[in-house]
């Protein structure tokens, strides 16, 4: 069967934001397999450099439109002016709206209908809508009963209504939450397939909501080859973490960091010549917590290529999951797994840390019991004992393996 895809992802390089990473691999891929697709992508306001060699080749097939999302609200206020104009705005959204305000796609009908509207009249076979944010795949669901000829999938990287780790969920009322839970149902239910990024979201939407079985697939986040750096020799040993450190890993961190000021204090010749360093973007607790550390430093945001070349580099690696994520197999796992470096899952004990541990390709840091489990992977990395399983196949997590899992979904 000849395909002709739309794919809708609001956010999409070269705009920064959550989620814009998967979809630009997975259509360098399905550009590169000679399937016919374009990008829908919301026109945000901040740019970066990262993922923008990966769509250059079919630029001409992305269009990007206003979000409507007030700008305020995608910002940290920082000046008197703009946090009154912040509380201002998110007071009146939620006057006016129901739910929860932090939807960026909230505002997105206008601008995103009738262009919508115009493209499925244009031979699109499949129409694939990758959430989050939320309520874009509401706008996209409602064009099913005028197109009943195309096949309609939701893709699902992170929790919805179940979300206590971003988008302001764990802010709203029971009343907001509520109302959510029930807009993901109705959603989800319409769409033909739903493919997640793990087996327990997808659990999640057959037991709740009652999704039929046969309708969800799990597709995982994955890594490109064409990605990967060769190391560089290094006298210092660096166990590094590349990417977002969430607010909602908060006391998972203090108690590693607590555990690193006990090594200090305690057995500092097991910490000679290693540094625990801090690559992408921290929650304000980061800085008052390392303050009397000197093993963990921050060294800012990197771009992709030099946070490739930092994983290669490093000794290995470090995943701070919050509680509700503990099952989650991050991008930033994978590009760990990419250059098969150790991982060690800093978190509540769960499907991500079993799996590290049980494969061994790193070790479970769980909470509680940080400090010794720490210590152990410092011991094994003093003796360089601390590696990747040299025998855990990787191939299955590359991106182009997962594009022909994707278009096999498609096909079904």
């Amino acid at each position: 069967m000849k395909h002709k895809l739309l794919i809708i992802c609001y956010t999409f390089p070269p705009y920064e934001g959550i989620g814009g990473r998967r979809w630009a691999k997975f259509c360098k891929y399905l550009y590169k397999k000679g399937i016919e697709f374009e990008v829908i992508a919301a026109h945000r306001g901040v740019q970066s450099t990262n993922w923008v060699e990966d769509i250059e080749p079919f630029k001409d097939k992305i269009t990007y439109i206003p979000s409507g999302y007030p700008e305020i609200l995608n910002s940290v206020p920082n000046t008197i002016l703009q946090k009154v104009k912040y509380r201002l705005t998110l007071f009146i959204k939620k006057k006016l709206n129901k739910g929860n305000p932090y939807d960026y796609s909230r505002h997105w009908r206008k601008n995103l209908a009738p262009v919508l509207n115009q493209k499925l009249n244009n031979g699109f076979t499949t129409v694939i809508y990758s959430m989050l944010p939320f309520r874009g795949a509401q706008f996209t669901i409602e064009f099913k009963k005028q197109f009943p000829q195309i096949q309609f999938i939701l893709d699902v990287r992170d929790p919805w209504s179940n979300n206590r780790t971003g988008f302001g969920f764990e802010t709203l009322s029971q009343k907001d939450i509520m109302h959510e839970i029930e807009l993901e149902k109705q959603i989800v239910l319409q769409f033909d397939k739903i493919c997640a990024v793990s087996a327990e979201m997808n659990n999640y939407f057959v037991n709740l909501f009652g999704v039929a079985e046969n309708k969800v697939f799990e597709l995982r986040n994955g890594y490109d080859l064409d990605d990967a750096s060769i190391a560089q020799h290094s006298k210092e040993k660096q166990i590094v973490f590349v990417g977002t450190l969430y607010q909602k890993a908060e006391h998972g961190f203090k108690e590693f960091v607590n555990a690193i000021l006990h090594i200090e204090n305690t057995q500092p010749t097991l910490l000679s010549n290693i540094k625990f360093s801090f690559y992408g973007s921290v929650p304000s607790y980061f800085t008052q917590m390392v303050a009397n550390s000197k093993q963990i430093e921050f060294k800012g945001k990197v771009n992709q290529k030099m946070a490739s070349q930092i994983i290669a580099n490093a000794s290995a690696t470090m995943l701070f999951l919050a509680d509700d994520t503990n099952y989650s197999f991050s991008t930033k796992f994978y590009e760990y797994v990419c250059n098969k470096k150790p991982v060690l899952v800093i978190a509540k004990s769960g499907i991500t840390s079993k799996f590290v541990d049980e494969n061994g390709i790193g070790m479970e840091i769980p909470l509680g019991n940080i400090a010794l489990a720490l210590e152990k992977a410092l011991q094994l990395l003093k003796a360089n004992e601390l590696i990747f399983n040299p025998n855990f196949d990787t191939a299955q997590y590359e991106v182009e393996h997962l594009t022909a899992e994707l278009i096999k979904i498609i096909e079904l």
